[in-house]
């Protein structure tokens, strides 16, 4: 016999569950990130070979073993002429606020995680016909941190937390 699970448990898990999905449904990977990011630059011409420092928030959202879904709060995007950089007023403008990382044996990614960059460049690899930008994951350190929390200040950003519910001791009646 299946155990009876409550009807609250159940709609709140379905209301995760929808969550996100429609956050995944709107959140692009890395190689189509950039892509479409360069494209509304005024002139994307100009950063046809660039490199990237993508920030991200605290407790990125894991959706599956490998994949997470991060919140982006800066970038910038750079090449050897120039320096473009997007602030948080202008990534929730362009509707780019999320971005889809994918962990491997080199690019470690934690429900955990506080801040950190996203670094690469936009070289074009190819694997069995999937095409992808090769990226790096740089944690924050103390400068840094300081420069995000004028950030938030600046840009009226919450700081994200984790929801850890009240312990209630086991009691035998």
């Amino acid at each position: 016999m299946a155990p009876h699970i409550p009807t609250q448990c159940l709609t709140t898990f379905i209301k995760f569950l929808n969550f996100l999905s429609a956050i995944q449904m709107n959140t692009l990977k890395l190689y189509d990130y950039i892509n479409n990011l360069i494209s509304l630059a005024e002139t994307p011409e100009n950063f046809e070979k660039c490199k990237f420092a993508i920030l991200c928030d605290k407790y990125p959202i894991q959706a599956n073993s490998k994949k997470y879904i991060a919140k982006v709060i800066y970038i910038s995007i750079k090449t050897d002429k120039r320096v473009w950089r997007i602030y948080p007023d202008k990534i929730k403008q362009y509707d780019i606020e999320h971005i889809q990382l994918t962990a491997n044996l080199r690019r470690k990614l934690s429900y955990k995680m506080n801040e950190f960059f996203v670094n690469g460049d936009n070289n074009e690899q190819e694997y069995n016909e999937n095409k992808y930008y090769n990226y790096s994951i740089e944690m924050i350190d103390n400068k840094t941190k300081e420069l995000i929390e004028a950030l938030r200040k600046k840009y009226n950003l919450e700081i994200p937390e984790l929801f850890i519910g009240e312990h209630q001791n086991l009691v035998l009646d």
